[in-house]
């Protein structure tokens, strides 16, 4: 009997000890020290946007020392460029550039080497923009002849985009900037839109930014992505200005901004947008 207790002891431990090895395997296979001091940075540069797919290979942190995934197990994954950089194998005696992307909802992130990656073939319907705003290159240049230089924030116009027919208002713009520039935010500040205190703290600020409209809409939105127009569109759609509901104000006033988290090479944060919307006269 004391010989079986023994066996089945040494059985258990047997097991431990191996899953213990297959754990450390794992996390081996996610981290490794001697991939990361292999190469040498030569340079990291921002780049354009490009969309693209990777079913070979695998996605790195910036030095390659954590292997996040294979992309053998994210195909269907559409990744968007914003930035590559250089590094020098110091093994190989050779050079490599790989390309910082993100998934195109914002939840993955990584580098890639540029050989493993292929254009996307963009099947998704388009999303009916209003480009380009002539409008808003038109107000720019008014007023900085004016001598008042207000160039619009970049994270604004490819949300003002997605409403069509609709015309730049650098007033209404002016006040949504101003709004998103307050600390607080709009919880704690109390621009509620669906609220009566909410909405005529919202008429104070337009006529503090010169604008006195009689009636309003006012849109406020959260974003995974500000930089895409799906992350933006599906934003809008979340709080009830889908692609058809937005086409109906062809011939409205808009003016509107979004402020992002800061973001760094390795992923960007949310951003919180405005939009004030007119009615034509």
């Amino acid at each position: 009997m004391r010989g079986l207790y023994r066996g089945i002891l040494l059985a258990l431990l047997a097991l431990i000890v191996g899953s213990s090895e297959s754990v450390m395997g794992q996390a081996n296979s996610q981290y490794s020290a001697r991939r990361s001091q292999s190469v040498r940075l030569i340079w990291r540069q921002r780049m354009g946007r490009h969309t693209l797919k990777a079913t070979q290979g695998a996605r790195y942190s910036r030095h390659l020392g954590i292997r996040y995934s294979n992309n053998d197990v994210t195909p269907t994954v559409t990744w968007v460029t914003d930035a590559h950089e250089k590094l020098y194998e110091k093994d190989r005696g050779k050079a490599a550039i790989y390309y910082h992307v993100r998934s195109e909802d914002g939840t993955l992130s990584g580098w890639i080497w540029r050989g493993y990656l292929r254009p996307a073939q963009r099947t998704t319907k388009a999303i009916p923009q209003s480009e380009p705003l002539q409008s808003i290159q038109t107000a720019i240049h008014q007023e900085t002849r004016q001598g008042y230089v207000s160039p619009v924030n970049a994270l604004a116009i490819p949300v003002m985009t997605l409403f069509p027919g609709t015309h730049f208002d650098q007033q209404l713009y002016r006040a949504a900037d101003t709004y998103l520039s307050i600390d607080d935010g709009p919880d704690a500040m109390g621009y509620d839109p669906r609220t009566a205190d909410g909405r005529e703290q919202l008429a104070y600020l337009l006529r503090q930014s010169g604008a006195t409209p009689r009636t309003f809409i006012c849109i406020v939105f959260k974003a995974k992505t500000p930089t895409s127009p799906e992350s933006l569109n599906a934003a809008l759609t979340k709080v009830g200005y889908g692609i058809s509901k937005r086409a109906s104000f062809k011939g409205w006033s808009i003016g509107g901004s979004v402020l992002s988290a800061d973001s760094d090479l390795e992923g960007s944060g949310p951003g919180t947008g405005m939009i004030f919307l007119v009615p034509k006269t």
